[in-house]
C-alpha cells in the first residue's frame, strides 16, 4: 500500500474508516473509483457485490454508507 498512501491516508478520514479499514476498501476496489457517482453508490455496490465474499468488508462498507450519503 505504500505506493498508495496518501490514497489511504485520504479515506481514512471518512467517519468510520481508520487505516486498516481503508486499506482493506482499496484492495478490493482499488484506487480509482471515479467509475463511481458518488462515495454512496461505490459503498452500495461493492456491499452487494462482497456480501457472500467478504462479510467483514461489506459490514463495514454498510456502516459508512450512512455517512457517505450525509455529505461526504
Amino acid at each position: 500500500m505504500k505506493p498508495h498512501q496518501e490514497a489511504v491516508m485520504r479515506l481514512a478520514e471518512v467517519p468510520g474508516l481508520g487505516v486498516d479499514s481503508t486499506q482493506q476498501v482499496i484492495a478490493e476496489v482499488g484506487v480509482q473509483a471515479s467509475t463511481f457517482l458518488s462515495g454512496a453508490e461505490l459503498c452500495r455496490t461493492v456491499n452487494h457485490s462482497l456480501a457472500n465474499g467478504s462479510p467483514h468488508l461489506a459490514l463495514l462498507l454498510s456502516e459508512v454508507d450512512g455517512e457517505l450519503e450525509a455529505g461526504f
